[in-house]
């Protein structure tokens, strides 16, 4: 039976609009599900895999296990099912960012982006292992992208699930793209481990900056060869990524990075290096200029603009991230570990001046003085850790120092704890069932902190179980994407008008605090802070007005390019 069109039937309420994507399995189209008022993404499995008991047994695997892995950095599944004598669908949510690979279309991916979307994507892969899910193909393809360049891993299609003992590797069509798996997925002479997805996830992060496979006439040559030097085939590669990549690609599973987030701690820390040495110089963030049946991406510059003068350091926070393992007290090992912060320079993301946020300022002020636990919360690209350094740069001003500064992440309650003490103690350690209650809040108190911000925390159970070893008498800031249960819970919103216009105006130069075209300009980017601050920065280098800027962008807000 051929595979039909299926565009602009309605099936089980949703409007199929358009083919997104087609392969071996059958097809992808956008839809659009009246009911809710959202646009879709759903896969529709050709008639002749359906009548195999075994791609059914696949289908109905791939969606339980999506359905179970509920992570920000996860296409969410909405709803699957499969009608006995035909099709087969999967209901997914639809990202317009398209994938790695158009992006890969254009040109190599900048070093600083790619960090931000190695980190997302290592965070969803961590909690799939927790889980004890092996996705087994990581590969461009399967890298999408929403509107602000946030990155999602989708395609649990040949995932293996280590507690029900499911293989869905055991055909020749399940091995995954022989063009990134790793050895074992071939020879079977070492078990699918964590280990199995960093190898295809240093295979995609060497195409992403390369912007060629690493063996363009062979791809499976890097089953029995090392990969080539990428510093030999891009301009300021940091000096430390060829040994990153090497090691993240090894034969030898044990010679591989334990886990996906122990890979990005290392791209993080070779591009800290670099930018400490001067080795590498700022690379502006270049997004392609994709048409919208492609990525319509663009990155995530936060609320406000670090300061200069920190080279490929102040480039990394203006996307957002946040080193992990920069300390006045380095630990060894490159282990992870807090930022003591006695100055205000001190500071891993601080604004030079922090627009329409007076407000939140004097809020998150007034719960720190309370000795409060708070958190910070809003999406991606919104200023929250910018607003929270402004906080504690001003504490440091009135004599209110000093503070510990930890990017949290995904790490559990005993790295965490080590994290925060290390600076005093390199050797402090604590175990799962000894979370050293008392050392912990002595070391504390006796070297008079005043402030803790862990920032960007993911893990709920490992931050409820730091938050109780935590003296009580010092304030704690917790920055998260995510709504967790404390106390106190301050939103980080978008901008209103007037700020939103001072914000565009600070950036380009320009008042526009008048100026009609100026005023639309900001509703079509909806007060966005990052869309702002490219907006006006752009309006600032190509000498535009913000009627002309309207007009290049054409009502698409998405197409609004960086620098």
């Amino acid at each position: 039976m051929d595979f039909d069109d299926f565009t602009g039937r309605t099936i089980r309420g949703y409007e199929l609009r358009e083919q997104i994507g087609y392969g071996g399995f059958g097809a992808v189209y956008r839809a659009y599900q009246a009911s809710v008022d959202r646009e879709v993404a759903i896969k529709i499995i050709l008639p002749h895999h359906t009548r195999r008991e075994a791609f059914v047994r696949q289908f109905e695997i791939e969606a339980r296990l999506i359905a179970r892995l509920e992570h920000v950095h996860i296409v969410p599944l909405y709803d699957f099912w499969h009608e006995p004598d035909g099709n087969a669908y999967i209901v997914m949510r639809y990202l317009r960012g398209g994938s790695l690979r158009a992006m890969l279309r254009h040109q190599p991916i900048p070093f600083d982006l790619m960090g931000r979307v190695l980190r997302q994507i290592a965070e969803a892969l961590a909690l799939a292992h927790e889980n004890h899910i092996i996705h087994r193909d990581i590969k461009p393809d399967n890298i999408l992208f929403d509107e602000q360049t946030n990155a999602y891993l989708s395609d649990f299609g040949i995932a293996k699930d280590l507690v029900s003992k499911v293989d869905l590797g055991a055909t020749p069509d399940t091995l995954g793209s022989p063009a990134y798996a790793a050895p074992e997925q071939f020879f079977r002479d070492h078990p699918i481990a964590s280990c199995t997805d960093v190898y295809s996830l240093g295979m995609t992060l060497f195409e992403a900056l390369a912007g060629a496979h690493p063996f363009p006439r062979n791809h499976i040559d890097h089953l029995r060869k090392q990969l080539p030097s990428l510093r030999a085939l891009r301009d300021n590669t940091p000096p430390l990524l060829d040994a990153v990549l090497a090691r993240a690609t090894s034969k030898d599973q044990e010679g591989r990075y334990p886990n996906p987030l122990a890979l990005a701690d290392a791209y993080d820390e070779a591009l800290i290096h670099a930018a400490q040495s001067g080795a590498v110089h700022p690379t502006p963030v270049m997004v392609p200029d994709l048409s919208p049946d492609q990525a319509r991406t663009k990155p995530d510059l936060g609320a406000e603009v670090p300061m200069t003068g920190e080279g490929e350091l102040a480039t990394l926070q203006m996307f957002g991230k946040t080193p992990l393992a920069t300390s006045h007290h380095p630990a060894e090992n490159g282990e992870q570990t807090a930022l003591l912060i006695t100055e205000a320079r001190h500071l891993p993301a601080r604004a030079f001046r922090l627009v329409g946020r007076d407000v939140l300022v004097e809020q998150i002020e007034a719960l720190v003085e309370q000795n409060q636990q708070i958190l910070v919360h809003g999406m991606a690209g919104i200023g929250k850790t910018a607003l929270v350094a402004d906080v504690v740069a001003r504490r440091l001003a009135a004599g209110q120092g000093p503070a510990l500064w930890l990017r949290a992440g995904h790490q559990d309650a005993p790295a965490l704890i080590e994290a925060l003490v290390r600076p005093f103690d390199d050797h402090f350690v604590v175990t799962p069932t000894n979370l050293q209650l008392t050392p912990v809040r002595d070391l504390l108190s006796a070297h008079n902190i005043r402030l803790i911000v862990l920032d960007n925390t993911w893990h709920d159970a490992a931050l409820q179980a730091v938050l109780e070893v935590l003296p009580s008498d010092i304030p704690v800031i917790v920055t998260s994407r995510q709504r967790y249960a404390l106390r106190r819970i301050v939103t980080v919103d978008e901008l209103d008008l007037f700020a939103a216009l001072d914000m565009l105006s600070d950036h380009a130069g320009i008042d526009y605090a008048a100026d009609v075209d100026a005023n639309n300009l900001c509703r079509l980017l909806g007060y966005h802070p990052f869309a702002l601050e490219l907006a006006g920065r752009t309006i600032q280098v190509d000498e535009l007005t913000p009627g002309e800027l309207m007009q290049r962008i054409g009502g698409e807000p998405h197409t609004l390019g960086p620098l």
